[in-house]
């Protein structure tokens, strides 16, 4: 979460509500060249949202997240097993979102 949050230059505010007692959910909020991004981390649940203006993104079971310094966050997710994510969402810094599945 941290490293998110450095790779926007903002900080992590815990929500006021919780998926569970004591388990937090966090935003970051971004002011990008497409509008502004609000992700919604859920780490006891594995799932981030993302909204940009009417726009909005669901990933679940997140499995691996990955900051790329100067230019995105990429959340993968689904059931791995022992075969590659089900699915990738892209998160950039000019404020691009990208969900790709299958």
């Amino acid at each position: 979460m941290d490293a998110i949050g450095a790779l926007f230059g903002v900080g992590a505010e815990r929500e006021p509500y919780e998926p569970v007692p004591g388990e937090a959910v966090y935003a970051l909020r971004y002011r990008s060249e497409t509008g502004t991004l609000r992700l919604l981390l859920w780490p006891s649940l594995g799932r981030v949202d993302v909204q940009c203006g009417p726009h909005a993104w669901v990933a679940k079971g997140v499995v691996e997240t990955e900051v790329i310094a100067g230019l995105e966050v990429i959340f993968r997710f689904g059931d791995v097993g022992d075969a590659e994510p089900e699915g990738t969402l892209f998160v950039a810094l000019k404020g691009d979102v990208m969900m790709v599945g299958g």
